[in-house]
């Protein structure tokens, strides 16, 4: 993987991180995509006999894939797996806001309201 694509990455993970990029959902259940000016980049993972692959993709404004890196689980100790599942994983987390699910369960959890009730109403 070329310097500049783990400098990219890295600069995507970090403002994914601070909830500084907006990422969509594709069509597909693991796929996540972000428009950057008139560029898309996704990321995927799917599992094939029992290995679980990660792909990042960086598409021009015409569509036309530019970069693709496809990395599997059954070469964990690959560079370029821990950078692409790191970033899969970041992003994952904030499309779905996990972070901020787990902290207001916590958050519930160490009040004392009674919980698993629709207090809505």
């Amino acid at each position: 993987m070329e310097q500049r694509i783990k400098n990219l990455i890295q600069l995507l993970e970090e403002k994914t991180r601070s909830n500084d990029a907006m990422w969509t959902r594709t069509s597909s259940d693991n796929e996540f995509k972000i428009d950057i000016n008139n560029s898309t980049i996704t990321v995927d993972m799917w599992n094939v006999e029992a290995v679980t692959y990660y792909e990042f993709v960086i598409l021009n404004e015409n569509g036309d894939r530019v970069e693709r890196i496809v990395v599997g689980d059954d070469d964990p100790f690959n560079s370029e797996f821990q950078i692409v599942t790191n970033f899969y994983d970041a992003v994952r987390n904030s499309y779905f806001k996990v972070d901020e699910t787990i902290e207001n369960i916590l958050k519930e959890l160490n009040s004392s309201n009674k919980i698993g009730i629709n207090r809505k109403k």
